[in-house]
């Protein structure tokens, strides 16, 4: 059962399985257009449950609901991806360190800085992940946009790109040389035998002196 905090702000209990604190309380603050919902609970049917019989008691369920995380614990960030009405199909590369690969129609169309910090933490994922969303214009290219962990979006990623490109692959959405073209630039990536092979350019970024 839902409870009335203040004009326009709810509770909404979600228990938590096997958790000494028993209970998380989640808020929705009702908007006209819009709702924010903060925190979650775990990943997990009792969970899920309960989150949205709550939303649907509020008529909020299938309506547009962003997600405030007051930390990224697993029992506050379980599920915020679907809360906020998202689902991804995302592919675990390991490429001498973790990536979530999504292949996507386009990658500018989608919110990155949103989707990264809940994608980089979500428990479903295991340890911290750089984060990729892809399309593939061709057989011969490929859209990369990248979150990288701790850092968050950034220009352009080498690990992320061989990644994509191994997914990709793997998918048989490509053929063996693709370009990939990334907010800072394009690379080169090709497959030999059991290797990737990347290649782009080089350039000076700053210059600086140490004393």
């Amino acid at each position: 059962m839902t409870e009335s905090v203040l004009p326009g702000l709810y509770r909404i209990p979600v228990p938590l399985p096997g958790n000494p604190l028993k209970e998380l309380n989640a808020y929705l603050l009702r908007g006209n257009e819009r709702s924010i919902l903060i925190d979650t609970g775990f990943r997990q049917e009792e969970c899920r449950s309960a989150l949205f019989a709550g939303l649907e008691e509020l008529g909020c369920q299938g309506q547009p609901v962003d997600v405030l995380l007051t930390h990224l614990h697993s029992d506050h960030s379980g599920l915020a991806v679907e809360a906020a009405g998202e689902r991804f199909t995302v592919i675990l590369v390991d490429a001498g360190n973790p990536h979530g690969v999504i292949f996507c129609s386009d990658p500018d169309e989608i919110a990155l800085e949103q989707l990264g910090p809940l994608l980089e933490n979500h428990p479903a994922l295991g340890e911290r992940r750089n984060i990729e969303l892809v399309s593939c214009p061709s057989r011969e290219r490929l859209k990369i946009r990248v979150w990288e962990r701790g850092s968050g979006i950034t220009l352009a990623c080498g690990t992320g790109a061989c990644a994509v490109f191994g997914a990709a692959l793997a998918e048989k959405r490509c053929g063996e040389r693709v370009e990939a073209e990334l907010p800072g630039g394009i690379l080169a990536l090709e497959r030999r035998g059991e290797h990737i092979f990347m290649t782009g350019p080089a350039r000076t970024v700053f210059e600086g002196e140490m004393e």
